[in-house]
């Protein structure tokens, strides 16, 4: 849509290792050149394959899409 982000801030909420699985989550909250902002709570998986971190999935809820001087503080 030609949009894109002028701010992004992250709050890390939890960092679990299992292994050779890593789960993180943490909530990100970016705003855009259109005065929009977008807040979302996040999960990604990583994988250790031969000794290195891959980025296996990501996955989100949206917590705030709108307006930026609508959009709720990080938590």
């Amino acid at each position: 849509a030609g949009n894109r982000a002028v701010s992004t801030a992250m709050r890390p909420v939890s960092i679990d290792i299992e292994g050779d699985l890593a789960i993180s989550r943490y909530v990100l909250r970016e705003e855009f050149n259109d005065g929009t902002a977008f807040v979302g709570r996040f999960t990604s998986v990583a994988r250790r394959t031969d000794g290195r971190w891959q980025l296996y999935r990501t996955s989100f809820d949206t917590v705030y899409r709108g307006p930026k001087a609508e959009a709720p503080p990080l938590p």
